[in-house]
């Protein structure tokens, strides 16, 4: 989409393509970050509680990501509806 020499009808027609494989990219990686940040809590029991373990902190500043800007589930559909 950067290149200059293309033609600007040629890089709207590709903006769905490209809206749907972020959709795809940002619920993909966001759900998978959630669930592995989860596992990790649970792998260090009381411990993964704590403050001072950082997982606490982690979960606190990336778990929000799955819901921000469109659940996770309405991004796959999105994604779906394109390719479908």
């Amino acid at each position: 989409l950067e290149d200059p020499s293309t033609d600007p009808k040629a890089k709207v027609a590709q903006m769905p393509a490209l809206a749907a494989e972020s959709a795809s990219l940002k619920a993909f990686s966001t759900s998978l970050a959630a669930e592995v940040i989860e596992d990790l809590r649970k792998c260090c029991g009381g411990n993964g509680y704590l403050l001072s373990s950082g997982i606490a902190a982690l979960a606190l500043d990336d778990l929000w990501h799955v819901t921000a800007e469109g659940d996770f589930v309405v991004l796959l559909l999105s994604a779906a509806k394109y390719h479908v």
